[in-house]
């Protein structure tokens, strides 16, 4: 699930990662399906976002997944701690 683009030149496309270490994998998609039913989080906003782009649950769980991996992986490669955004009301 890590973040990876494959480019070349002109061609820009991203790519599906197929391998990996699958309990982190599992364990990212498990606390992602979880947060999705926690009301009036900012996981649950992008759920229902995703949602509504015709997503199905689950290919909603795995976005909000990946995007988990985005910023876990942004904080280690920038060696700071996470500040999550406020919730706008």
């Amino acid at each position: 699930m890590a973040p990876v683009k494959k480019e070349s030149g002109m061609i820009k496309k991203s790519k599906k990662r197929r391998g990996g270490n699958r309990r982190p994998k599992s364990a990212f998609v498990q606390s992602a399906a979880l947060a999705a039913f926690k009301e009036g989080s900012q996981e649950e906003a992008y759920c229902k976002k995703k949602l509504a782009e015709g997503k199905t649950h689950q290919q909603a769980c795995l976005a909000l997944a990946r995007r988990r991996v985005e910023a876990v992986y942004a904080t280690l490669a920038n060696g700071t701690y996470y500040e999550p955004l406020p919730v706008a009301v």
